[in-house]
């Protein structure tokens, strides 16, 4: 059974893109066939499943309906569960779904359930929830709230040490301020950092 950090050590372990697609489309199916066998009252293991079957279709193709599909299973399962952490990763990746549909309404309203369902205790649904709201305020305008999205998920970026995250965010912030050199400056510090290309942020 794989656990966490599955999906880094699958790519990193096949050694090139083909061979990483072919393992991903195995497990793919793996996921798919375990969902199914879930029975009655295992909604925690079946929602475990969908998520990985997602991030695996995810990783290997943008067939966006089908990819919404899998994931309104996973919120019945999450809804099944009752447990908050895994009705916030439902409703933040049912939210930048349909962001990739270009489906901001709909996307808002899921991201701002993951955002409220995160508080306080799952940090990293909060931290992505908050850039992909920011992101959908920009389109619409509305910058003030888009910053304020923005400076907290900073914040919870460095106390998740996700330089990731930080990296989006800083320039994302330098954009709202003008600050053409501090953008200069952050891409210089970022090819500086030995770190950056180790550090991770997943929510599936």
């Amino acid at each position: 059974e794989l656990e966490g950090g599955w999906l880094p050590v699958i790519l990193r372990e096949a050694g090139n893109p083909a061979l990483a697609t072919e393992r991903l489309v195995l497990t793919a199916a793996h996921f798919e066939s375990a969902a199914a066998l879930c029975a009655q009252g295992e909604s925690a293991r079946r929602f475990e499943a969908l998520m990985n079957w997602y991030a695996c279709l995810w990783a290997t193709n943008h067939d966006l309906p089908q990819l919404q599909a899998i994931l309104e299973q996973a919120g019945r399962a999450a809804q099944q569960t009752g447990a908050a952490e895994s009705l916030a990763r439902a409703s933040l990746l049912r939210g930048v779904n349909l962001v990739s549909q270009g489906q901001w309404e709909e996307a808002g309203v899921f991201l701002e359930d993951a955002l409220q369902r995160a508080q306080p205790n799952v940090p990293n649904v909060e931290l992505e929830a908050r850039l992909e709201l920011a992101n959908i305020l920009q389109y619409k305008h509305r910058f003030a709230e888009a910053r304020e999205h923005l400076e907290k998920a900073l914040t919870l970026s460095n106390r998740l040490s996700d330089l990731r995250a930080e990296a989006r965010v800083r320039w994302d912030l330098n954009l709202f301020d003008g600050d053409a050199a501090g953008q200069a400056r952050f891409a210089l510090e970022l090819v500086e950092r030995d770190d950056f290309g180790d550090s991770d942020s997943a929510v599936g």
